[in-house]
């Protein structure tokens, strides 16, 4: 007798019975697995992170980071391996560390220093040059667009808002610009501030830690409250020793209190399987005990 014949010998309540049977043994599963899952989440990441926090300590601050890099199921906060998508036309294949070194508030004055230096007049006055179309100011465009092409290329760039064919030519490749674009850090700062805010709140929170920036702004904050993912990053990828800020304790509470609000999620989830568990169960239970006479 085949599988298919033995299914179709059973009567009514047997088959009933074998589907609540699976179903009970199906939940019981899911709801372990749910139980064991939340139970752990609260006491090695989401209790550890909150006693750390309230000890108001640099050293507490470090470890509710080291717990909250583990994130909950149901917080949808993933942290990639990259911010930067590998397809980016200008910033496609490099490491945040590798352009925090060009784009970092410390490598950003160095090259402002460095302006200065070969033409006597500020950084900003020498990009309000290069982006200027004024006829009077041509000869000295050329100038500056020899002595710094990046810089140049940074102001086209600029001029155009980083627009799509700026940055990548008929067949979908990045463009000169967008190359050069990709070695000169204000510009990568920039690019990053529209395109890749991710990128952007990863070097907000390196040059707090690393001393360069003193305070956040309602809007970098409000930025920053938008992309855990990115103040997980580069919280936990800081080798600063500097003392945090009341920005940077904020930030940090903020990735906890997203993870308890998930783990809570999780905990009414576990509840509410559990109660359907228990109903499967009794249905089963009773399945066999309570029955019309004539139904087999």
């Amino acid at each position: 007798m085949t599988e298919k014949d033995k299914k179709e010998d059973l009567s009514p309540l047997q088959g009933e019975n074998q589907f609540l049977t699976r179903l009970v043994l199906g939940l019981a599963v899911l709801t372990a697995v749910s139980w064991v899952y939340t139970l752990y989440f609260m006491g090695t990441v989401v209790g550890p992170a909150e006693e750390a926090l309230s000890a108001e300590s640099d050293e507490g601050v470090k470890e509710a980071i080291s717990a909250l890099e583990a994130t909950h199921f149901f917080s949808n906060i993933v942290t990639p391996d990259s911010l930067i998508p590998d397809e980016d036309p200008v910033l496609g294949g490099s490491s945040e560390k590798e352009l925090l070194e060009k784009a970092s508030q410390k490598a950003l004055d160095e090259t402002a220093a460095s302006v200065q230096s070969k033409t006597n007049e500020e950084f900003e006055t020498v990009l309000s040059a290069l982006m200027s179309n004024a006829p009077e100011g041509k000869e000295k465009r050329e100038f500056l667009k020899t002595t710094f092409p990046e810089m140049a290329s940074w102001a086209s760039l600029e001029k155009g808002k980083f627009g799509e064919k700026q940055i990548r030519n008929s067949g979908g490749n990045p463009t000169a610009l967008a190359q050069s674009c990709g070695t000169f850090g204000p510009c990568i700062k920039s690019y990053a501030q529209r395109h890749l805010p991710r990128l952007a709140v990863y070097f907000l929170v390196s040059d707090s830690r690393t001393g360069m920036k003193s305070q956040w702004s309602e809007g970098e904050l409000a930025l920053a409250y938008r992309f855990p993912t990115a103040l997980i990053k580069g919280f936990g990828e800081s080798q600063s020793s500097n003392p945090y800020s009341e920005d940077e304790k904020k930030l940090v509470s903020s990735l906890l209190d997203a993870q308890k609000v998930a783990t809570n999620n999780g905990l009414i989830f576990s509840i509410f399987i559990s109660i359907v568990l228990l109903i499967s169960g009794v249905t089963r239970f009773l399945s066999d005990r309570i029955k019309p006479a004539d139904y087999s």
